[in-house]
């Protein structure tokens, strides 16, 4: 039997809603409510959802990616993308711009794995058959670079519980081997005092269920002496380590009635300052994602110009 302790997970999720449990919120400086009427729209119908697995993911591979596209009814709209499905390549400047993007993906009902290549104007399409790439045509794209925006877990890339992966084991291999040794018998040994028990009398006891002993013997397993003190110390510690290194707060522990919200804001004080630093890099991501959700915006605002001009 093998147990799993699903930290990571819950601390993911922790920070996540601490984060973006609450939708965004956006204000323009110049009081411009057509702006912000605007985004209202048509942005928040999809992007609550979408900014948290875009968050969720990059605290899983260490960063995601945001691919935004012009969906079927002419909408700005985007999609999530991890490291699995995803590749992307910057300029290495200070800026950090996406030059290339590759998207793998497969369709329902079709066996063969599809790529997107994006560049600055154009979309190339292939399709993967047998080690080979079979082209499918070009598109271009009305955005003017590649339409992915790169949402990283933190400067370092790594993710969010890099730090406690080998702590999480420990714990996950202590309390397996505890509940193992308390439900397997396989390694333990039969004792019988008094008689002599024969190799054949053996294999009929374990058919038949059944030992039969003179009254002046006795029958019981020999089992290992666990120190439970010792191991219940170094389960608390080893979980006190985790919430320690992952500066999360354990609510499940009971907590004086009478304690102080200083005390309380005390504990929670380094995982509010792990969120801000994860909220800048998003305030990052929304921003890039505005930029080229009102260069969309202009364009159309210029097409409809021309047209009302042409008639």
């Amino acid at each position: 039997m093998k147990l799993v302790f699903t930290y990571p997970k819950k601390f993911v999720d922790n920070e996540v809603g601490y984060i973006l449990g609450e939708p965004v919120n956006y204000v323009f400086k110049s009081d411009n409510d057509e702006a912000i009427s605007y985004i209202d729209i048509n942005l928040s119908h999809w992007d609550k959802h979408h900014n948290q697995e875009l968050r969720k993911q990059s605290e899983i591979f260490g960063e995601s990616y945001e691919l935004q596209y012009i969906n079927a009814d002419g909408e700005f709209s985007a999609m999530v993308l991890n490291p699995t499905n995803c590749y992307v390549l910057t300029d290495g400047t200070a800026d950090d711009n996406v030059i290339l993007a590759i998207h793998n993906f497969k369709k329902k009902f079709d066996t063969s794995e599809y790529l997107d290549v994006y560049f600055q104007n154009y979309i190339y399409h292939y399709r993967i058959e047998t080690g080979e790439l079979i082209s499918l045509g070009e598109d271009a794209h009305i955005f003017d670079r590649v339409p992915i925006v790169t949402c990283t877990a933190n400067t370092e890339k790594h993710c969010g519980f890099k730090d406690i992966i080998s702590l999480v084991d420990a714990y996950n291999a202590l309390n397996s081997d505890l509940v193992n040794e308390i439900a397997d018998f396989r390694n333990s040994y039969i004792c019988i005092e008094g008689p002599t028990i024969e190799e054949e009398d053996l294999a009929k006891m374990k058919s038949m269920g059944i030992i039969q002993v003179p009254s002046n013997a006795n029958v019981y397993f020999l089992t290992k002496e666990i120190n439970d003190s010792f191991v219940q110390n170094e389960l608390n510690n080893i979980e006190k380590k985790i919430y320690d290194l992952s500066d999360q707060v354990n609510f499940n522990e009971n907590w004086a009635s009478n304690t102080l919200s200083l005390a309380l804001k005390n504990k929670l004080i380094n995982l509010e300052n792990r969120c801000s630093l994860k909220e800048s890099i998003m305030e990052k991501v929304l921003k890039q994602r505005l930029r080229n959700f009102f260069y969309l915006y202009k364009r159309k605002q210029v097409s409809i110009l021309i047209i009302g001009i042409y008639l």
